[in-house]
């Protein structure tokens, strides 16, 4: 999986809140976007990321995807997932 964040402004004001576009990908490396140095032609994602901060280096909360997009999307710790869904999979008193 890979996140990609760019943070930018609109109008160019600093004193504004930033907008924040979050993209999900799943088994796509970094490489393969231009604006992290792929060769493979990502124009509109290059220029989102030429106008603002591009996410460098991060820690994952789980070595999984689905558990480190539930962290990223509540600030939660993976094992702190309630969904009913969830906890019927993979009930609490079972390792």
């Amino acid at each position: 999986m890979l996140a990609c964040l760019f943070m930018f402004s609109c109008d160019g004001k600093q004193e504004q809140r930033p907008n924040i576009l979050i993209f999900f990908s799943d088994e796509l490396s970094p490489e393969y976007l231009g604006a992290y140095g792929g060769n493979i032609p990502t124009p509109n994602l290059d220029r989102l990321a030429s106008g603002g901060i591009r996410f460098e280096n991060a820690y994952v909360a789980a070595s999984m995807c689905t558990p480190s997009r539930f962290a990223l999307m509540t600030g939660k710790f993976p094992g702190r997932c309630i969904h009913p869904d969830f906890m019927k999979a993979y009930p609490a008193d079972e390792p």
